[in-house]
């Protein structure tokens, strides 16, 4: 049996290394074995240096090591006092499929072209969309990406015109 993307939260310390001697006395009492190498600790918020100064927390009689980031579905969970995204990879993915299609099929109509960015590009920016919908960065850096798209299909030399396009072609 697996169990994937189990996600503790809390307020403490103390309470998060409660919650995961739970978490040992029920996985021992139905013979789970968790994989200690694949869980990862981070801390946001106000006392975030202070907590990730410790040795970690125990879990099944090892140590979960403090992160800085933790990288998950192609967003990047930074530590800090905010809550923070990096969305690079999500960038690169983006312009390398970009890329690809403008490779393949610059000899195609324009309207195609877009098909394809549509397709097999926007899906990729707005993967994550949900979890990060209010981050600003992430946003601009979607426009951004999709407004350079177009001024290459279209020829648009203005990349706020190319976003007015977005907006028009509800892309976004």
């Amino acid at each position: 049996m697996y169990a994937d993307y189990i996600i503790l939260l809390s307020g403490s310390l103390n309470d998060l290394q409660s919650m995961l001697n739970v978490r040992d006395n029920v996985s021992s009492q139905l013979l789970l074995k968790f994989n200690t190498n694949k869980c990862k600790c981070i801390a946001f918020g106000k006392m975030t240096k202070s907590a990730m100064s410790g040795d970690g927390l125990q879990l099944d009689k090892d140590v979960v090591m403090w992160l800085d980031t933790i990288e998950d579905l192609g967003i990047h969970f930074i530590c800090d006092k905010r809550l923070h995204f990096g969305v690079d990879a999500i960038r690169r993915r983006f312009y390398a499929a970009s890329n690809s299609i403008f490779m393949n099929a610059s000899h195609q109509d324009e309207l195609l072209q877009l098909s394809l960015q549509e397709c097999y590009c926007l899906s990729l920016l707005t993967y994550c969309r949900q979890c990060v919908c209010s981050h600003c960065a992430f946003t601009v850096s979607r426009d951004l990406c999709l407004a350079a798209n177009l001024s290459h299909i279209f020829e648009i030399a203005d990349r706020d015109s190319a976003i007015h396009y977005i907006t028009f072609l509800h892309l976004a």
